[in-house]
């Protein structure tokens, strides 16, 4: 590993397909991505590993305290399809996957992006609604088979009702969520290299997502992602016993917001 080798983060907010993105570029020899060690950390702890990301490389977080723990190297492990990371030598491009909630310290944290000069790939999901049906499907999952292992909640094949209350205080989380990430995703596409993709993209179009991802990172002649999201066979309807309702209330919060945002912009435009 060397400092001149070029690193890459991914920021999102969950249920964006960030796992299928650091799945796919794994997938490619000289790509190698960690997912979200900056979890459960505190600001000075997570500097440190990314300072030591920035320096020295994934295979330097691998080896800190706590890092090292069999646990979290199987989950880290899970993410590379061909091969586990410490094998991955002919990797020159190197991301970490950063996840909006585990940053605790923004201000320092954007500062060591730029300071390193990582380039960024935003990932979203405007599809808000849908993340959040994901977000409890995948709830279900985990409360079945204690893992979060097989990541996508088209394994819940039963229909589901979801808690309105629960509904509503995780979509106004999420929407609050999505405009903080959003906010510094703008303030770091003013001085680093930036790509945004969208969740739908990936999903829908996943060729053309990944020419894209591929040529930002400058990645040197890509082998074809062969895996795939794991399709949901149910509509929504099928899939969410109250939905009308859950769609009521993210409806509200959205004019809510709306009313709220307007509102903020007159008073400080008549200032």
């Amino acid at each position: 590993m060397t400092r001149q080798a070029e690193r890459f983060v991914i920021l999102f907010n969950g249920r964006s397909g960030s796992s299928h993105l650091v799945s796919c570029l794994n997938s490619q020899p000289d790509v190698l991505c960690l997912p979200e060690v900056l979890a459960n950390t505190a600001i000075r702890e997570s500097l440190r590993i990314f300072e030591k990301f920035s320096s020295d490389g994934p295979e330097a977080v691998l080896n800190m305290q706590p890092f090292h723990a069999q646990q979290r190297r199987t989950n880290i492990a899970s993410f590379f399809p061909t091969q586990p990371p410490e094998e991955k030598t002919a990797a020159t491009k190197f991301g970490l996957k950063i996840q909006a909630r585990d940053i605790l310290g923004k201000r320092q944290l954007v500062q060591a992006i730029r300071d390193s000069g990582c380039k960024v790939i935003y990932l979203t999901r405007l599809d808000r609604f849908g993340a959040m049906i994901s977000f409890f499907r995948a709830m279900r999952l985990k409360a079945r088979y204690n893992t979060y292992q097989a990541r996508s909640d088209a394994h819940i094949v039963e229909q589901i009702s979801i808690n309105p209350l629960e509904f509503l205080e995780f979509y106004v989380r999420r929407k609050a969520d999505d405009a903080r990430l959003a906010k510094l995703a703008r303030g770091l596409g003013k001085t680093v290299d930036l790509l945004e993709i969208d969740y739908a993209r990936l999903n829908e179009a996943p060729d053309e997502a990944f020419a894209d991802i591929f040529g930002f990172l400058q990645v040197n002649k890509p082998l074809a992602v062969k895996s795939a999201f794991v399709k949901n066979t149910s509509s929504l309807e099928e899939a969410v016993v109250n939905l009308a309702q859950l769609q009521h209330i993210a409806a509200g919060v959205d004019s809510l917001y709306s009313e709220i945002v307007n509102a903020s912009r007159s008073a400080r435009s008549s200032r």
